[in-house]
């Protein structure tokens, strides 16, 4: 006959049974989800460096129109500016002769006093 110390004794054992079962559960999970781990991060960084490289390129594309609408800017500006000046000389050739003269002449004095 069962008495209520063994009735109480066998409930014990059967709650830590359920108990190690579910811990043995958990800790078998916890061993899937660390073994899937690697090939989950390797995705997630995969997925990161291929967004950092489309990025990237994005970045570099636009650096690339800057440039060359910059450039192309900077060479119409040069020939305009040329251009104005060649139109200048050839309307105003005594002013021109004298404003070279004279920058010819500031370049001289500083090129001369550096040197001393």
């Amino acid at each position: 006959m069962n008495t209520d110390h063994e009735k109480s004794a066998s409930g014990a054992v059967d709650e830590a049974r359920e108990r190690l079962r579910a811990f043995a559960g958990k800790a078998e999970q916890a061993r899937e989800e660390a073994a899937d781990a690697p090939r989950k991060w390797g995705r997630k960084a995969r997925d990161n460096a291929g967004l950092a490289r489309r990025k990237l390129s994005h970045a570099a594309d636009r650096a690339r129109d800057h440039l060359a609408k910059t450039g192309a800017t900077a060479r119409r500006r040069l020939r305009a500016g040329s251009a104005q000046l060649h139109h200048d000389v050839r309307q105003h050739p005594l002013a021109a002769i004298l404003a070279a003269a004279g920058l010819g002449l500031a370049l001289g004095v500083l090129l001369t006093q550096r040197r001393s």
